[in-house]
């Protein structure tokens, strides 16, 4: 009845809207406009008068929003719940070990924080790396025959693959001894896992030497200059413009034909990613025969630990106190 007042009002064969003239199209326009809120405001039982701008953009939009009434009314609600809130104090310690107390009032703020880098997820995908030492193999795509050929003992790159974190680098140094046949060929014996604190920032798995890791090495032969011959090897300081072809593969092969052993720290502990405070790049340390314990071993976590003893505390007061009152 809007869009077709009377008869005069015609609509063309080929068109869909009648055919109006622009002045008879805005009261057209304002009249549906009315007619929409009217409408809105019968079936809620408010008053259009009541409505904003924004509110009534959105109803002749077509958006669905909350009557006036109700939104009032869910304003109310949660205006008293916050004010019945009550503070929640926590203890609880950082991956330092720092002990911390934090008060929080709504349930958002005491929920747990989770991410992808939470310790426990990692720690449980960490259990399957043992399955991964079945299948590995060695890439010989642009070897250089002409260097050095380094022979591994397959039980330390194993033991290497277990003990590691799926999304934190680790390292070790490795020594060897050189053939009695061949003085080319490398033949490594021992990795030291030395103390050390990876970041789970920026891991890598790539088939080509990452400038990070050339950094470090050189980092390492400029301040062990007696201990390393720097003639054999290449020192670079600057990783702009870093590209594969400043460095070369030689080969290397995985042998069952004779073990390796580990050396590690006199205390037992190489992983700090967990006690970052302990650890120093300058730290005086002995070494000692044994295994490397793997990253999410007990003695390299124990602030996870005191936390446990603290919620065990806080769940037997609890339970006291029920046992107490009924």
């Amino acid at each position: 009845m809007l869009l077709r007042p009377d008869k005069s009002v015609v609509t063309e064969p080929h068109h869909i809207w009648p055919s109006l003239t622009d002045d008879q199209w805005m009261k057209v326009e304002v009249a549906l406009r009315d007619l929409i809120l009217s409408d809105y405001a019968k079936k809620n039982n408010v008053n259009t008068s009541a409505l904003t701008q924004s509110e009534m953009r959105d109803i002749i939009l077509g958006a669905e929003i909350t009557p006036p009434s109700q939104q009032r009314q869910q304003i109310a609600e949660i205006e008293k719940q916050a004010s019945q809130a009550v503070a929640v104090t926590t203890k609880t310690r950082n991956v330092h070990g720092d002990e911390l107390i934090v008060s929080t009032v709504t349930p958002y703020e005491q929920a747990a924080f989770n991410s992808k880098t939470d310790w426990r997820v990692r720690a449980i995908s960490a259990t399957n790396l043992y399955l991964r030492v079945n299948h590995i193999y060695v890439n010989s795509d642009n070897v250089n025959e002409s260097g050095y050929t380094y022979n591994m003992p397959k039980n330390l790159l194993k033991r290497f693959i277990c003990v590691a974190d799926l999304r934190t680098q680790i390292a070790g140094y490795l020594y060897g001894v050189s053939a009695p046949d061949n003085p080319r060929v490398k033949e490594i014996r021992c990795v030291v896992m030395v103390p050390q604190r990876g970041s789970s920032q920026d891991p890598n798995e790539l088939l080509e030497l990452s400038p990070q890791d050339v950094v470090s090495h050189s980092r390492i032969l400029e301040k062990n200059k007696r201990q390393w011959d720097g003639d054999k090897c290449i020192i670079m300081t600057d990783p702009r413009g870093y590209v594969p072809t400043h460095y070369e593969k030689v080969q290397m092969l995985l042998s069952d034909r004779f073990l390796g052993f580990y050396m590690v720290p006199e205390n037992g502990s190489w992983n700090y990613n967990f006690m970052g405070t302990k650890h120093a790049v300058d730290m005086k340390y002995s070494v000692r025969l044994g295994y490397p314990k793997e990253y999410f071993d007990v003695e390299h976590r124990p602030t996870h630990f005191l936390e446990f003893s603290s919620m065990e505390g806080v769940e037997m007061a609890e339970g006291d106190r029920e046992d107490i009152f009924g």
